[in-house]
């Protein structure tokens, strides 16, 4: 075997380990970016069947605490309020939504909002500031 058979011998291996290193870590990064964005375009989904079918209801607030996290340049926060369905015992309920700056002031502690609620699930709420 001569040098010139030794030497493309070497960039076929070395093209075809590079091939398969690049393949792994697209995998890796597919499978992180499914696992993150899954759960955002989840509750996006979520809040929109509730805007568009979910049952009324007024909310007191109760709590209103940062996550440190911005949407949009929004803060994220934990809101926690007690329900007041029409046809219903009062119940609290906890949601975790993106705050617009203008409308920081409506969800203070003491507020009352209107939300819209899932009847099979009260747990999934969401304040209808539209």
């Amino acid at each position: 075997m001569n040098i010139a058979d030794q030497v493309t011998g070497m960039v076929s291996t070395s093209l075809l380990i590079s091939g398969a290193i690049t393949l792994v870590v697209l995998v890796i990064v597919g499978i992180v970016l499914w696992r993150v964005l899954m759960p955002i375009f989840r509750g996006q989904k979520m809040t929109r069947d509730l805007l568009a079918n979910g049952e009324f209801a007024q909310a007191k607030i109760l709590r209103l605490a940062e996550t440190g996290m911005m949407i949009n340049n929004q803060p994220v926060a934990d809101v926690l309020m007690e329900v007041h369905p029409r046809n219903r015992a009062p119940y609290q309920a906890q949601a975790r939504m993106a705050i617009s700056m203008l409308r920081v002031a409506q969800v203070q502690p003491g507020a009352v909002v209107p939300v819209r609620f899932d009847p099979s699930d009260v747990s999934k709420v969401v304040i209808d500031l539209r």
